[in-house]
C-alpha cells in the first residue's frame, strides 16, 4: 500500500513536471533544450506538421545561435526550410543568421547563396526582401549582385523601374546574355514588348555565339540543331497530337523528349555545367512568352518546338 502511494505521487510529479521541465531546461541548459527543439522540428516534419516544424527550428536557433554549429541544425534547415512541402516563412532565421556576420561583404554572399535558393523554391518576395537588407547600395554592388535582385523583382512584378535602372547598371560592365534575358523580362513585365524582345534576341547571339566558339560545346549545339530538325519519335509525335486534342497546358509540359539523350552523348555537360541547359531552356521560354504576347504565334513555335524537345524541367519551372 505504501508502496503504492509513491508510485501514485512520483506519477503525479512526473505529470506536474512535464510543462516545467521544459522552461527549467531552458533557463539552465539552452543549447541541450535546442538541440530538443530541433529534434521536436523533425519529427513534426516528419508527421506533415511543417509550419509547426518552422517554428521550432526559429525557436531553437533563437534560444542557442550557436546549434548553426552543428551539421544536423543545416540538415534539417536545408529539410524543413526548402522542402516542396513548406510554406514560405517569415525570413527571420535567414535574416538573424546573416546579421550575426560580421563582415559586410560576407553578409552580402551569405544573403546571395539564401536567396538563390529561395527563388529555386519560387520564394521570390522573400529572397527579394533579404537581398534588400544586405546588399549594399546600388552603386557599390557587383553586376551579378544587381542582376539578381533586378531579376527576383521582376519574378515578384515589383518595383520594375528600380529593377530596370539596376540592370542597367549590370550592363555598363558587358553584354552579357544572362544580364539581358533579365532586361527582357524586366520589360515583358512593363508590356514593352518591342524592347524586351531586341533584349532577349540579343541574349540568344552572345550565348549561341559562346557556343560555337567553345571546341567542347559547339558539337553539342550541333547535335541539338539536327535532332531538332529531324523531329520527334512518331509515337511521340502521336503522344503530342493527343495531348493536343485534349488541350493540355503547356505549362504543364515536363522534360523535353531529348533532354537525355543530350546528357548521354554529351555527359561532361551534365558533370561540368549542368545548368547550362536550363539557362538555354529558360531564355528560350521568355522569348516564346513575349512572342506570344506580339501576337507572333508562328515565330513562338520555334521556341516552343526547342523546348518540347531539349527542357530539362517542367516549363513554369523555368525562371
Amino acid at each position: 500500500m505504501k508502496r503504492s502511494l509513491w508510485v501514485q505521487r512520483l506519477l503525479v510529479l512526473f505529470l506536474i513536471a512535464l510543462p516545467v521541465a521544459p522552461v527549467l531546461w531552458d533557463y539552465f541548459y539552452p543549447g541541450a533544450y535546442a538541440r530538443w527543439l530541433l529534434a521536436d522540428a523533425a519529427n513534426q516534419f516528419d508527421q506533415g506538421n511543417v509550419e509547426r516544424s518552422q517554428q521550432l527550428l526559429s525557436k531553437a536557433y533563437d534560444l542557442s545561435p550557436d546549434i548553426s554549429q552543428d551539421a544536423n541544425f543545416w540538415q534539417q534547415l536545408g529539410r524543413i526550410e526548402f522542402s516542396p512541402e513548406s510554406p514560405p516563412s517569415d525570413n527571420s532565421i535567414w535574416a538573424k543568421m546573416v546579421r550575426k556576420i560580421p563582415d559586410p561583404d560576407q553578409r552580402a554572399g551569405a544573403a546571395t547563396e539564401i536567396a538563390s535558393l529561395m527563388l529555386d523554391r519560387k520564394f521570390f518576395g522573400n529572397a527579394l526582401a533579404l537581398l534588400e537588407e544586405f546588399l549594399p547600395a546600388r552603386k557599390d554592388r557587383s553586376p551579378t549582385q544587381n542582376n539578381l535582385i533586378a531579376y527576383l523583382r521582376s519574378l515578384a512584378n515589383t518595383d520594375l523601374d528600380q529593377a530596370l535602372d539596376e540592370i542597367n547598371l549590370a550592363l555598363k560592365g558587358e553584354d552579357n546574355e544572362s544580364f539581358l534575358d533579365t532586361k527582357a523580362w524586366i520589360l515583358y513585365r512593363m508590356g514593352r514588348y518591342d524592347e524586351a524582345l531586341t533584349a532577349i534576341d540579343r541574349s540568344i547571339e552572345i550565348l549561341d555565339g559562346k557556343l560555337r566558339a567553345n571546341t567542347a560545346l559547339e558539337p553539342m549545339l550541333q547535335f541539338m540543331n539536327e535532332t531538332l530538325e529531324s523531329g520527334a519519335p512518331a509515337n511521340l509525335k502521336d503522344e503530342g497530337k493527343a495531348s493536343g486534342d485534349k488541350g493540355e497546358d503547356k505549362s504543364e509540359q515536363t522534360v523535353g523528349w531529348a533532354h537525355q539523350q543530350v546528357l548521354e552523348k554529351f555527359p561532361l555537360v551534365a558533370r561540368v555545367s549542368p545548368e547550362l541547359l536550363e539557362t538555354l531552356a529558360t531564355i528560350r521560354y521568355h522569348r516564346m512568352k513575349i512572342l506570344e504576347a506580339m501576337n507572333e504565334p508562328e515565330r513562338a513555335q520555334d521556341d516552343s518546338r526547342w523546348l518540347e524537345a531539349f527542357a530539362p524541367k517542367p516549363w513554369d519551372a523555368l525562371h
